[in-house]
């Protein structure tokens, strides 16, 4: 059951933004001898609706509300019916940005198209056209995710762009094969890469190492530690 803290604050929320979208949009509370009598729910297209307030039932009458403002959002703006996240991350594209407005489920692919390359089973190479920015819509949250850069150039070494395209592949793999969610797919493979990094220093650890191999096996960790520094960033 919700407490009736938690309802009057999602009908804080959801009056303000919905005031926000449209003044005309919202509710307003009647008063008679400085006593509150009632709730005004001004619906823009259908007009004022009433919810009387009975003494002893003013927790029904604010669930009442909330459910109305509910309808509202629902018509006019859905997004507002999603659980509190954090804001949008400053990236989004436009198209992105206006998808989140009026969410729908499943995965959506906004931004420029590009190639994701990598060996898939069998060591075939395998290449796959998607777009850069992903968003998985659910009843509850919008999870967003972006493929890190394509352009080597924006990389220190060959090692740390390896690394970077290997992320995007198995990403590729997790989000748009799997269907797992972005924020899942990633805490999943960053526990990989870590892992990863912590065996191959591991391995170098044992004497009698060739120092060749100690070399690109501190170059390969090193790449991967940035890579990883650069997804927590973004």
């Amino acid at each position: 059951m919700t407490s009736d803290f938690a309802v009057r604050s999602r009908i804080g929320k959801l009056a303000t933004a919905l005031k926000a979208f449209s003044p005309r949009l919202g509710y307003t509370e009647i008063l008679q001898h400085g006593r509150l009598v009632k709730y005004r729910v001004h619906t823009k297209v259908l007009g004022d609706r009433d919810i009387p307030i009975q003494p002893g039932r003013e927790s029904a009458a604010r669930e009442q509300l909330l459910k109305e403002l509910e309808n509202l959002a629902r018509y006019y703006k859905p997004s507002l019916l999603l659980a509190d996240t954090k804001p949008l991350p400053a990236w989004l594209a436009a198209d992105a940005r206006a998808f989140c407005d009026h969410p729908s489920l499943g995965l959506h692919r906004f931004g420029k198209q590009i190639t994701i390359r990598g060996t898939g089973e069998g060591g075939r190479a395998e290449e796959h056209l998607t777009r850069e920015q992903l968003i998985q819509g659910s009843t509850t949250s919008l999870d967003t995710f972006r493929y890190l850069p394509l352009d080597k150039a924006l990389y220190k070494g060959d090692v740390q762009y390896r690394a970077a395209m290997g992320w995007n592949f198995s990403m590729y793999y997790y989000i748009e094969k799997q269907g797992v969610p972005p924020s899942r797919a990633g805490e999943q493979l960053s526990g990989l890469q870590r892992e990863l990094v912590q065996k191959i220093m591991l391995e170098l650890a044992i004497p009698g190492t060739n120092e060749k191999a100690r070399a690109a096996g501190d170059a390969a960790a090193g790449a991967l530690e940035a890579v990883m520094h650069i997804i927590h960033r973004r």
